[in-house]
């Protein structure tokens, strides 16, 4: 069932008699139902089809009060023989993603994960002996 409100404020208003306008009816209230968008002045880009943007064009987002430590940046050293010669270095995609990274020195595998949601990288493993 269709919860929308149907303006009748007379032909010359604004908006016109007969808008639309969409909304979710809850215990006898309307709540209006609103598309969250971006752009400068005088311009929309939808945010359900817009991607990443830069942080000028992005949307604030507050974080719950116990939400746990969030990983920014993670510094380690790549697995290296005793004599600090490169390994090679072997990378793996999985449908355009990067999934694992794996370094051989010396006859041992070492190997790093990379995990995605929704297209978005979501973890990195440390090295580990394969």
């Amino acid at each position: 069932m269709a919860d929308d409100v149907t303006i009748t404020k007379g032909a010359s208003s604004t908006p016109p008699d007969g808008t639309v306008i969409a909304t979710d009816e809850v215990g006898s209230v309307h709540y209006q139902k609103i598309k969250i968008a971006l752009g400068a002045d005088g311009a929309v880009d939808s945010l359900v089809d817009s991607g990443q943007q830069v942080m000028a064009d992005s949307m604030p987002v507050a974080l719950a009060s116990d939400q746990s430590t969030l990983p920014t940046e993670q510094q380690e050293t790549a697995p290296t023989d005793a004599s600090r010669n490169n390994p090679s270095y072997v990378f793996t995609y999985t449908a355009g993603d990067l999934t694992k990274i794996t370094a051989t020195i010396g006859g041992t595998s070492y190997e790093k994960t990379l995990t995605y949601s929704n297209g978005n990288l979501t973890g990195i493993s440390v090295w580990s002996t394969v």
